[in-house]
């Protein structure tokens, strides 16, 4: 009677051990393929057929959509001077002009959801931003509302994340994704 206990508990314990070490593997040390730009992180691999097991798993976790050989992607999760990016600071987001038919960056929480905000203003993108002469722009990413190309926080308190999402870019952003002009985070002040 015994046996007829012990293989089943044994089979759930391995199956609930290989599922968490599969997880944090995913989502602390997960690197492989991916490319560094600064703070921002890409991985051209995503979304091809290329892309191994941990990718795939990683995109099904943690990834909204998937890239794929007609857009790039660049994660980011710290400011330029590599702390963290906390909604109880206002950031200042200097981009230039992009090479890509549209780009879109976007704000998220820490679970990976949209901020929800009375303004409804999730991200900014190619056709909807307020740009200087030159092509460049600025967002600020604040909980006090702020002029021009603003990502309010609300009343959200935790880490954030930001996507800058390429369609159609430049090859570039193929052949030397690693030291193509992204945008700048700065961190302005903390409450």
């Amino acid at each position: 009677m015994k046996k007829l206990f012990f293989i089943p508990a044994s089979l759930l314990l391995a199956c609930v051990i290989a599922a968490s070490s599969a997880f944090v593997y995913l989502k602390y040390f997960h690197l492989s393929g991916w490319i560094h730009n600064g703070p921002w992180n890409t991985n051209l691999s995503m979304g091809t057929s290329d892309t191994g097991i941990y990718d795939k798993a990683w995109t099904a976790m943690f990834s909204a959509l998937s890239p794929s050989n007609v857009n790039v992607y660049y994660k980011v999760y710290t400011d330029d001077n590599g702390e963290p990016l906390h909604s109880s600071c206002d950031y200042l987001i200097q981009g230039e002009a992009l090479d890509t038919r549209w780009w879109s960056l976007t704000v998220y929480m820490e679970d990976g959801f949209l901020i929800p905000n009375p303004q409804k203003r999730y991200s900014w993108n190619k056709y909807n931003a307020e740009f200087n002469d030159d092509g460049s722009f600025l967002i600020n990413l604040s909980s006090q509302q702020q002029e021009g190309n603003w990502i309010p926080l609300a009343d959200y308190l935790g880490k954030l994340s930001m996507t800058l999402r390429l369609y159609h870019p430049g090859q570039m952003f193929y052949d030397k994704p690693e030291s193509v002009a992204l945008p700048k985070i700065t961190k302005e002040n903390c409450s």
